[in-house]
């Protein structure tokens, strides 16, 4: 449901359940030594709910919301011994947070955007253990801080553009004893149309070279 109060400023709300089954991968991945399906895996069930505003004119775009939802029987690819993954049924999990975004033109053809989302996350039912809201839990690979920038600017024929996104903190497993660090990639790249029906493309992919981690063991690719 959308309330327009004014032509740049509305409220809004909204609620759904939402049905995740398992993938493929997630029942059926053969044993390779580092990971393996499961394919005793229930669905994934999700009730949510968001209240938000925004505002919008011309040149500005502006979000802000805060938001729950409690899952049931989420799935998980989890460390179930040392470098081995297997996808688990986390049994309940609640998840509040708030989220808010900008863009923003600062001249003809420029513009400038930022996001950021808080995520907090109670593990109620886990993989080995029941847990209360006073345990403090977090789920797995899910960071509480995360935020993105943008700047691009693009006329009929060029477009440039950068980015960097800010990924925080995120616990490995269930006992929240281990975690990977929090870190910042950043990119870039432009485009130039040379002809009507030609471009020219150059891009760059982890300009700073930062060795992270989404998946613990995995490091993602240096710069390119």
């Amino acid at each position: 449901a959308v309330l327009r109060l004014t032509d740049v400023f509305s409220v809004k709300a909204s609620g759904g359940k939402s049905y995740r089954a398992p993938t493929l991968n997630d029942l059926y991945w053969p044993n390779d030594g580092m990971s393996e399906g499961n394919a005793a895996l229930q669905p994934e069930t999700g009730y949510s709910a968001e209240l938000g505003a925004s505002f919008v004119t011309s040149r500005v775009e502006a979000n802000a919301s805060a938001f729950a939802r409690y899952v049931q029987d989420g799935i998980q690819w989890t460390e179930v011994s040392p470098f081995f993954y297997k996808p688990m049924n986390v049994g309940e999990a609640f998840y509040p947070g708030a989220e808010a975004s900008l863009d923003i033109e600062l001249l003809p053809g420029l513009h400038a955007a930022a996001s950021y989302t808080f995520l907090y996350s109670f593990v109620l039912q886990g993989a080995s253990a029941t847990y209360t809201f006073a345990d403090d839990k977090r789920a797995i690979y899910s960071p509480m801080h995360t935020a993105d920038l943008a700047v691009r600017w693009q006329n009929e024929r060029v477009r440039i553009g950068a980015d960097a996104k800010v990924v925080g903190e995120r616990f490995v497993n269930e006992a929240n004893s281990t975690s990977l660090p929090a870190y910042v990639v950043v990119n870039a790249d432009a485009k130039v149309h040379v002809l009507e029906s030609v471009a020219l493309t150059v891009a760059g992919k982890n300009l700073l070279n930062t060795v992270y981690q989404t998946v613990n063991g995995y490091v993602m690719p240096p710069f390119s």
